[in-house]
């Protein structure tokens, strides 16, 4: 896994614990959002 994914999967746990679940999920699209342009640089 690159630096960069690891970072996302930290950051993802530990926005989990603060956030409420809709807030999680648009959050989730954007992390994902940004992994796929990050992929296909």
């Amino acid at each position: 896994m690159s630096p960069y994914l690891d970072d996302v999967i930290y950051y993802t746990h530990f926005l989990e614990d603060s956030i409420e679940e809709k807030d999680f999920s648009k959050i989730t699209q954007l992390l994902t959002t940004l992994l796929i342009e990050k992929g296909s640089q």
